[in-house]
């Protein structure tokens, strides 16, 4: 699930490639922890509580932005 390299731990889940924003759209500490995340609910053997993870992190991940979603 995790990769270690001198002696620190990593995720082995990566940011999609090919997508670019001219703000960060997550703090570099934050996008770290939200690839553990994905990491932890890719290793889950129940397509069902997979699923179910992948739902709940959705809508709290928008709450983690540095976008602001303000109608303008």
């Amino acid at each position: 699930m995790y990769l270690k390299r001198n002696g620190e731990f990593h995720p082995k889940s990566e940011p999609p490639t090919g997508f670019s924003s001219h703000t960060l759209l997550f703090d570099p500490k934050v996008e770290r922890k939200i690839l553990f995340v994905l990491d932890f609910i890719g290793s889950i053997q129940s397509q069902g509580l997979c699923d179910l993870f992948r739902l709940v992190f959705g809508s709290v991940m928008v709450g983690m932005s540095s976008c602001s979603y303000e109608a303008g």
